[in-house]
């Protein structure tokens, strides 16, 4: 066992999906975006006496310098959102998409100049008189600063909120006509959905109000609210249920308002009305919150973000806060960003980019606290915050004293039974949980950097720990090994080491919705996307030292019991099964190109749909009686409802093939141990493991000490 004694076992991705993620993967969250000029992305181009920005310089930093309509230099806090929810690119502008394909990943509906109120506003003015103002192709802007009171008028017509939802509903009307009500459904229940309002609705009527007066901010705050909580209503009974909203900022320290103090300050009274409408939205969200079942909720603080920067602008990279990059006069806000204007060279240095909005870099700086934020910033949680995990019971329940360590199963996995198998007394720690100098020592006997739910792509697990991520991982924890023991010593135990590796699914999950039936070349290019990226992952590997590699292929992904139960014959989708088999076939000829190119690549690929095939077809041969539903879960198939706290599961656990909605039993798990060491071609070819790593003796049989 001596030889044994010096194996290093390095699991970076899991055959485990996350039950929460992999849920969400199935039928990959879209976003769908619902706001104003802040995330308008091309809606106002399409409106003949709307607002734009379709002209440079707006767009001077957008790929290509093109100015899209968005309403800054570059991205917008949107778009930075989009692409970490895992999107390839921004949902497209709801005025711009041709066809229906286009809807399946998101859709954005924002319009420059659009508020929670369109129509009628009714509050009470001045000595408690009631005023209707009524808002149909123009808005009325009264300034009040020190007795000066200038009105204009300007023609605008926008797509308010009301008539964004319309929108959206005709969006999900198409959805379920494609794909059906029940795949919808999910659909729309693991999606993002991001507003951006307010701002617009506060700045008019402030306009219209008495400076100082409470009362009227009270009565404008509370006619807001209540127009917003029935429109949030709408969205929620249309099937959203993941809400992220951006919240006001201290919009009277923008340069169009500092314009209007002598002294360039900010305007305290219009922060003092944003600010109010801040507190009551976030009481507003709690509430809905705790009356919809399973409204779920990121509020984003702009206004305490904004002071924070105010306070700190050096932190986030700031050096001017008060004008605009591009415009003119004072501040350069006394005119608008035209073509023609003059634009600051320094742009990652300006909050602003013209009179009212933000920079691309504050865009930016606004998304990552959004996603990534404390609770001061993002409450009560962040957009990033739903990670996925399995660290309550009754995941581990049959775990040695019955521990949920956060495997995503009842007990041990297939990493697990290898390890063991091949001489480990214990299964490779997880990364993370390797905190200190003593720890750190346990690196030499293997790593897992597994992350529930992550994938090849770096938008698969934007949220979770993307394997390009666990690859750097890895690339510090052989930085570390070799200081420890030197290069030549490292150097030989990487080589004789096994590099376990078992990713796509996610990948694939997350293009289920795009799937068209039959649409064979719409498949291949979708293979072709993630093998190509699996490619550069595996030989930086092997430029860092791997050379024997055991790769997991992807299981038939459209028979898990969550994707089943979407189905109302109960049946596998097939379509994903086909895009599952392709990928499949792809890696093959992958992994047998890297061996023939990369001197000393070594692998063995575990045919994971093949074993499935031959367990559904004799299942007693390998002790199942359950295939279609889960153990832990409730309602048809046992996966209505996630496996979660408390939830009854089966007794028999050993006879079923799927714990959850997604994963494998531990039974399950073993199996797939056994044959990817031991197996015969038909389950690993060209080599199984305990071929792959010439060192062993004699076959493996270690699993009977576990259970």
């Amino acid at each position: 066992m001596e030889k044994k004694a010096a194996s290093f076992l390095l699991s970076l991705v899991l055959v485990t999906l996350s039950t929460q993620r992999a849920a969400a993967a199935a039928f990959s969250p879209a976003v769908y975006v619902i706001g104003d000029s802040l995330v308008d992305v091309g809606n106002n181009n399409f409106l003949p006496n709307a607002p734009k920005a379709n002209f440079l310089p707006y767009g001077i930093d957008f790929p290509g310098r093109i100015p899209t309509g968005r309403y800054t230099n570059g991205f917008t806090v949107a778009d930075f959102i989009a692409k970490a929810a895992g999107l390839r690119m921004s949902p497209p502008a709801f005025l711009s998409l041709a066809n229906g394909v286009q809807m399946l990943r998101g859709v954005n509906f924002a319009s420059g100049g659009a508020g929670i109120l369109d129509s009628t506003v009714k509050f009470l003015l001045l000595s408690s008189t009631c005023m209707d103002i009524t808002f149909n192709t123009y808005v009325t802007y009264s300034y009040f600063f020190n007795g000066l009171n200038m009105i204009y008028q300007q023609e605008h017509q926008v797509i308010p909120m009301s008539e964004q939802i319309k929108d959206l509903a005709i969006v999900i009307s198409n959805l379920t006509a494609k794909i059906g009500i029940k795949l919808a459904s999910e659909s729309l229940k693991k999606s993002l959905f991001y507003f951006s309002m307010g701002s617009n609705d506060l700045g008019t009527l402030y306009n219209l109000m008495t400076p100082g007066n409470s009362t009227q901010k009270e009565e404008v705050v509370a006619l807001m609210i209540q127009t917003f909580k029935d429109q949030l209503q709408t969205i929620y009974h249309l099937g959203a249920r993941k809400f992220a909203v951006l919240g006001t900022t201290s919009f009277g320290c923008v340069p169009e308002y500092r314009l209007m103090n002598p002294s360039g300050d900010c305007y305290e009274d219009v922060n003092d009305l944003s600010l109010r409408f801040q507190i009551a939205t976030k009481a507003l969200l709690e509430e809905l919150s705790v009356s919809l079942k399973g409204f779920k909720y990121s509020f984003t603080d702009f206004y305490e973000i904004f002071n924070e920067i105010l306070a700190y602008p050096h932190k986030y990279g700031f050096t001017e806060l008060k004008a605009a990059c591009c415009g003119s006069g004072r501040l350069n806000a006394e005119e608008h960003c035209m073509p023609n204007s003059t634009y600051c060279s320094d742009r990652n240095q300006y909050f602003f980019w013209d009179q009212t909005h933000p920079s691309e870099a504050a865009h930016k700086v606004l998304a990552e606290l959004s996603l990534y934020g404390p609770p001061l910033f993002a409450n009560p949680i962040n957009i990033h915050h739903d990670v996925p995990k399995a660290n309550f019971s009754p995941y581990g329940i049959d775990y040695p004293g019955g521990i949920p360590t956060g495997r995503f199963t009842n007990g041990f996995n297939s990493i697990d039974f290898i390890a063991k198998a091949i001489g480990l007394v214990m299964s490779p720690p997880s990364y993370l949980s390797l905190a200190n100098e003593e720890h750190q020592m346990e690196m030499k006997r293997g790593v897992n950097f597994a992350s529930g739910g992550s994938g090849i792509l770096d938008t698969t697990g934007e949220d979770v720990i993307s394997m390009t991520k666990q690859i750097k991982d890895f690339e510090s924890v052989a930085a570390n090994l070799t200081a420890r023991e030197g290069d030549k010593f490292a150097s030989a135990l990487l080589k004789r080491s096994l590099f376990f590796c078992s990713v796509g699914s996610n990948d694939l999950f997350a293009f289920a919705t795009l799937l068209t039936p039959g649409n064979s070349s719409q498949k291949d290019e979708i293979v072709a996307l993630v093998v190509n990226k699996y490619k550069d992952q595996l030989q930086t590997l092997y430029h860092l030292g791997a050379r024997k590699f055991a790769i997991s292929g992807t299981g038939s992904i459209g028979c898990i019991p969550g994707v089943r139960v979407l189905i109302p014959s109960g049946d596998c989708y097939a379509e994903l099964n086909d895009l599952s088999a392709r990928f499949n076939t792809a890696l093959k000829a992958l992994l047998e190109e890297l061996r023939t190119s990369l001197k000393g690549f070594e692998y063995s690929f575990a045919d994971v749909n093949e074993m499935g095939v031959q367990v559904e077809a004799n299942p007693h041969k390998y002790g199942f009686t359950e295939l279609k539903a889960a153990c832990c879960g409730s309602g048809w198939l046992n996966s209505e409802q996630i496996c979660s706290a408390n939830m009854t599961y089966c007794s028999n656990r050993s006879e079923y093939y799927f714990w959850d909605q997604v994963h494998p039993s531990q039974a399950a798990y073993k199996l797939a141990a056994q044959l990817s060491v031991n197996g015969t071609l038909q389950f690993a070819e060209p080599i199984n493991i305990h071929q792959l790593l010439k060192w062993f003796a004699e076959p493996v049989n270690n699993y009977q000490s576990m259970k």
